[in-house]
């Protein structure tokens, strides 16, 4: 899982990385932390990438 962190004008902030295993057709709730990012205060919206790799 792949999340941007974007400020108020779309400004990409930082990016966080995470695998995450999720069964076919299935939903994840996943807990990450951004304090590294900076100041957490001026992200304004996430953005996650909508592709995800198959697992054989």
């Amino acid at each position: 899982m792949k999340i941007h962190y974007k400020d108020a004008h779309g400004f990409t902030m930082g990016e966080t990385y995470e695998q995450v295993l999720v069964a076919a057709k299935g939903r994840e709730r996943v807990r990450v932390a951004a304090a590294s990012l900076g100041p957490i205060d001026e992200i304004s919206r996430c953005e996650v990438s909508p592709r995800a790799t198959a697992v054989h």
